[in-house]
């Protein structure tokens, strides 16, 4: 009879046992301020003789500001100060931090740590619905959509944040007032956490 009880046991434990079952969640953000860590400009078209110079920082924008150097050469450049504040990035200064519960976003902060302007409102998009990749930040009525990856040492919060950028087109205002395209960009941001 025991042997009877322990087959009909395992039985019923093979067929009703424990199983795993996990949902499918967008990566959480939420966990602490990232920093800008790097940035990297990568030139998808241009003009002839277009030369890039980076610096310590970079706006996701077309480069409206346009000069002529001495050798004749047009300068293209940014307005960093008219730049919408999720638009606009200083290499090691700008921090952003994720609200996941209200689905927010903070882009500046004042020196006691406190943000200086209110939420933007951020939204996942989920291509595979395995794996959130679309990252959309609305400010102003303006959106920026980046595509994102997040990187984690451990199975804890992440700690590398990648976005690139939607691609940004100038086109050069020329001396007889015809426009050329003179310069298609993406930029690809690093931003790191402790």
């Amino acid at each position: 009879m025991k042997k009877v009880f322990y087959l009909v046991f395992f039985l019923i434990f093979g067929l009703f046992g424990c199983e795993k079952y996990e949902l499918i969640s967008e990566p959480n953000l939420t966990g602490g301020k990232w920093v800008l860590s790097d940035y990297k400009l990568t030139l998808i078209t241009a003009i002839s003789g277009v030369t890039m110079v980076e610096n310590d920082t970079i706006c996701v924008n077309n480069f409206a500001l346009m000069s002529y150097g001495s050798n004749g050469e047009i300068i293209l450049s940014q307005d960093y100060n008219s730049t919408s504040i999720d638009r606009r990035f200083i290499v090691g200064k700008t921090q952003w931090e994720f609200d996941d519960n209200n689905n927010s976003l903070y882009c500046d902060f004042d020196d006691t740590g406190y943000p200086t302007h209110n939420p933007l409102r951020v939204t996942f998009d989920c291509y595979l619905c395995d794996e959130y990749t679309s990252l959309d930040v609305l400010n102003n009525g303006g959106r920026t959509n980046w595509t994102f990856d997040t990187e984690s040492e451990t199975m804890m919060y992440p700690r590398k944040l990648t976005l690139l950028s939607p691609k940004i087109t100038t086109d050069l205002l020329l001396e007889d007032g015809s426009r050329d395209k003179a310069v298609t960009v993406q930029v690809k941001l690093t931003f790191l956490r402790n």
